[in-house]
C-alpha cells in the first residue's frame, strides 16, 4: 500500500506541475518568461510540488473553517441569540450531525467517479484496483479528517464548549 500511495502522490504532483506550467505559459505577459525547458527542470518541479502541497493543505483547513462558519456558526448566531447558555453548543452538535450524517449521505461519491488518474493507474499502469482504491481513499479522507478536528475544536470553543466536546463531535 505504501508503494501505491507513493506512486499516486508522485503522479498527482507531476500532473499538477505540468498543468500549472502549461497554463502559465499560455498567459499573455508572463508566458513569454517561462521557457519550454521549464518542463525538464526537476528543481523547479519539486519547488512547485512543495508549494502545491502547502497551498492545498492551507486551503483544506481554510475550507473546513469556512464551511463551519457559513453553514453552522452563522445560523447558530441567529438561532441562539438571547437563548440560555449552552444552547449554542447543543445547536452545533445538531447541525453538524445533520449536515454530516444526513446531508452527507447524498453527496457525490468520489469512489465511483471516473477520472484521468484512475484510468491511468488501473488501465495503463496495471495497478491493482483494490490497492488503488484503498490508497485513493486514504489520500482523500485522511487529510479531510485531520483538518476537520481543529476546525470543530475552534467551532466548539466559539459556541461555549470545550475542546473535548469539539473532539467528541469530530468522532461523531
Amino acid at each position: 500500500m505504501g508503494k501505491t500511495i507513493s506512486v499516486l502522490v508522485r503522479m498527482k504532483t507531476a500532473l499538477w506541475t505540468n498543468a500549472f506550467l502549461f497554463y502559465l505559459r499560455r498567459l499573455w505577459l508572463v508566458g513569454r518568461l517561462v521557457p519550454e525547458s521549464a518542463y525538464e527542470n526537476k528543481w523547479l518541479k519539486r519547488l512547485l510540488s512543495a508549494a502545491a502541497v502547502v497551498v492545498r493543505q492551507l486551503a483544506e483547513f481554510g475550507g473546513k473553517l469556512l464551511y463551519l462558519l457559513a453553514f453552522v456558526l452563522l445560523p447558530i448566531a441567529g438561532l441562539a441569540d438571547g437563548a440560555p447558555p449552552g444552547r449554542a453548543m447543543d445547536l452545533l452538535v445538531h447541525m453538524v450531525a445533520a449536515l454530516s450524517c444526513l446531508a452527507g449521505a447524498f453527496m457525490e461519491s468520489h469512489i465511483f467517479s471516473v477520472t484521468r488518474e484512475k484510468i491511468t493507474c488501473v488501465l495503463y499502469m496495471r495497478m491493482d484496483g483494490r490497492a488503488y482504491v484503498r490508497a485513493f481513499l486514504l489520500l482523500r479522507y485522511l487529510p479531510f479528517f485531520a483538518w476537520f478536528l481543529p476546525a470543530l475544536v475552534i467551532a466548539a470553543l466559539l459556541c461555549g464548549g470545550t475542546p473535548w466536546q469539539g473532539a467528541a463531535l469530530w468522532l461523531l
